[in-house]
């Protein structure tokens, strides 16, 4: 379900201070065998990690130029990777190469497509990547400049769409551009494309659509800005298909199974606006559910103000934040039925009797397992973070609270980074507060495990951090910023930072201007109760904090 970036005026601003030299000490004696994590993984930190990239480096396994700029699109539940780089083979040359990459659970890179390779059917290179998205089934769907493509896993791209071609189901018309990506898989691959506003046909009411693309490879339109919303009662599609500036409120699993949140208007040139909520069938029918003004599920004598952005699980369930009339909640789309999981007002356990003031759906996470994870406020201004299901709540941060494994600083403020998977297992970054916190040392990289109850501090800024992955040698930087990145495309097949082998991927920057892409091993269950029994660790390095 649904996942959501918080705007928060209080966020903790994490200013940076000229770092002082780390004193180096061992962490534990060298470990002979694991059984627990592969040896290749046996490397910093006091968890197993593996340097994905660095920029300034070249691909370890990919092109030989050297990493000028990367950035991460989604990371799958099975835990491959989809990133794009963009790699100088020339140094004498103003000219890079613009790469999109599969990096496998092995460690290895394989060459997705190049910006300069010719497109499918065209004379012409990709041209400029834009959003893209894996699924779990290995494909990939990504728009560029020029146009909307798909390709299977080992498969040929396919060309769905090009800029200044014809639009599928809208004769006489053409695109002038693609913006966001859904992809869930190759019978659920969806984009949203813009339409010439200089045609006598189209204007900034109807010149947007979403298309799918089918098992065939031939688009479908799914809904387009301007025409009649299922259900609604001759209302129209509003202008935009989006809410607070994102662009695309759809979520679906691997069959298209999943929501849809779409503004009405009442008329083509009518300025009000409605918003509505439908559940969406595998083969595209829009059922309406509920829509703006209606009664509030499990609030009574409340009703509905707006929906945010859904979220599915494999299942199709869907996730999604909505505003009542006096409160927030987070809310379940089930077989055509709406619940309320958790709203304002609620009193959940470890706050001491204080309600819920506020439930965070910019911040939350749905998994296959019907798990939900969402950060809040309680009466006294306390952020919280909780894991739920149907029968129990737990409560996994509370900002003033000890934070596990940091020298008894307390959270001062909970990130809305953050990754739960579908063992129930949650990462995210906090900023800390104690007497020797300071700018260079205040925000953590924390990870709950379901199964043991426990949460663990991953990283640190201010640590040192060996990004050399060979056993025999090191470079040790300083950890300088910590980032999680959020995808919140809205289906199963994203994932997010986390897979559900309890792989974590982070951009970590270094106080020496440098940075790069990681993947960190959260101990398994296993691996946490072998550690306290025996004092052992996968880490060569502990690290020592300075204010």
């Amino acid at each position: 379900m649904a996942r959501r970036l918080f705007r928060d005026s209080t966020r903790h601003p994490i200013e940076r201070e000229e770092a002082p030299v780390h004193e180096i000490r061992p962490r534990f004696a060298p470990i002979v065998a694991c059984a627990v994590l592969a040896p290749s993984l046996l490397a910093q930190g006091p968890y197993a990690t593996r340097t994905i990239l660095l920029e300034g480096d070249p691909l370890q396994g990919g092109d030989s130029g050297v990493v000028e700029e990367f950035g991460l699109y989604n990371l799958t539940r099975s835990g491959e990777i989809l990133l794009y780089t963009a790699q100088r083979n020339d140094p004498g040359t103003g000219t890079s190469e613009v790469v999109l990459w599969r990096y496998g659970v092995d460690g290895a890179f394989q060459a997705v497509v190049r910006e300069s390779d010719i497109a499918p059917g065209t004379q012409a290179p990709f041209g400029r990547f834009g959003s893209g998205v894996m699924a779990n089934d290995g494909s990939v769907l990504f728009n560029t400049s020029d146009g909307s493509f798909f390709i299977p896993r080992n498969g040929v791209p396919e060309t769905l769409a090009l800029t200044g071609g014809g639009v599928p189901e809208v004769p006489g018309e053409t695109f002038s551009r693609f913006d966001s990506a859904l992809n869930a898989g190759a019978d659920a691959a969806f984009f949203l494309g813009r339409l010439v506003s200089s045609s006598p046909n189209v204007d900034s009411t109807n010149a947007r659509g979403i298309w799918r693309r089918n098992a065939g490879g031939t688009p479908t339109l799914f809904a387009r800005a301007g025409d009649l919303a299922p259900g609604a009662g001759g209302t129209r599609f509003g202008g935009g298909f989006d809410v607070d500036g994102l662009p695309f409120f759809l979520a679906v699993n691997n069959v298209g199974r999943g929501a849809f949140v779409a503004e009405l208007r009442n008329g083509i040139n009518d300025p009000t606006s409605d918003q509505g909520l439908w559940s969406v069938d595998a083969d595209g029918s829009l059922q309406l559910i509920t829509r703006r003004g209606d009664e509030a599920p499990g609030a009574p004598r409340q009703q509905i103000v707006r929906f945010d952005q859904p979220v599915t699980n494999t299942r199709g369930d869907a996730l999604l934040g909505v505003t009542y009339t006096s409160s927030n909640a987070l809310v379940v789309l089930s077989d055509g039925a709406l619940t309320t999981h958790v709203r304002s007002g609620d009193v959940l356990p470890g706050t001491d009797g204080l309600p819920l003031t506020s439930v965070n759906s910019f911040a939350s996470a749905f998994n296959d397992a019907g798990q939900i994870a969402f950060t809040g406020r309680i009466a006294n201004g306390d952020q919280v973070v909780y894991i739920t299901d149907d029968t129990a709540a737990t409560l996994v941060a509370r900002s003033g609270t000890p934070a596990p494994g940091a020298g008894g600083d307390t959270y001062e403020f909970i990130s809305d980074s953050f990754a739960l998977n579908n063992r129930g297992d949650y990462a995210f970054l906090a900023a800390l507060a104690g007497a020797d916190v300071s700018s260079n040392n205040a925000l953590g990289l924390f990870a709950y495990d379901s199964a043991m109850g426990e949460t663990v501090l991953l990283l640190r800024t201010g640590d040192l951090f060996d990004v050399d992955d060979a056993p025999d040698s090191e470079d040790l930087r300083v950890i300088d910023t910590l980032e999680i990145d959020i995808f919140r495309k809205g289906n199963s097949g994203d994932g997010a930072s986390i897979s559900d082998d309890d792989y974590l991927v982070t951009r970590i920057g270094f106080t020496d201007g440098t940075s790069g892409l990681f993947r960190v091993q959260i101990p398994t269950p296993g691996a946490l109760a072998l550690f306290a029994a025996t004092g052992l660790g996968v880490g060569r390095r502990r690290r020592r904090r300075h204010a």
